[in-house]
């Protein structure tokens, strides 16, 4: 709960950020422990795996990648702070959510969409 303003400011509140997601960008900052509290709730169920993604020199929270497992599949969503795209951020906490869902031994699709500017892209890994 201690990230919550971190995670309204760096990207929730962001309608930019939020363009493609399944959730409208936060009004208020009241809107972001609800939100932690389901992430949590789901993480104990087994639904959905979130992990904050905190860039070092600041030690703040930057954006989300989550990880949904799915009998044999597992897809990833996430969000990033829009000042930092680019930055090669999303690809390392991607590179590290793929290995750890690709190492579950019931897994063996991993796969994410991305939207690139107006295009989609589709990326799939498979053992």
């Amino acid at each position: 709960m201690s990230d919550a303003d971190d995670i309204f400011d760096s990207y929730a509140a962001d309608p930019e950020v939020t363009r493609y997601v399944t959730w409208r960008p936060y009004q208020d900052r009241s809107e972001v422990p609800p939100f932690l509290q389901s992430q949590l709730a789901r993480w104990d169920s087994g639904d959905e795996f979130s992990w904050a993604i905190i860039r070092p020199p600041e030690d703040r929270v930057i954006g989300m990648i989550a990880c949904r497992v799915r009998e044999h599949a597992a897809d990833i969503g996430y969000v990033l702070s829009r000042n930092l795209w680019g930055g090669g951020y999303m690809t390392e906490a991607a590179n590290v959510v793929v290995e750890w869902a690709i190492n579950l031994s019931f897994v063996y699709r991993v796969w994410l969409c991305a939207i690139a500017r107006t295009k989609l892209r589709r990326t799939f890994w498979k053992k």
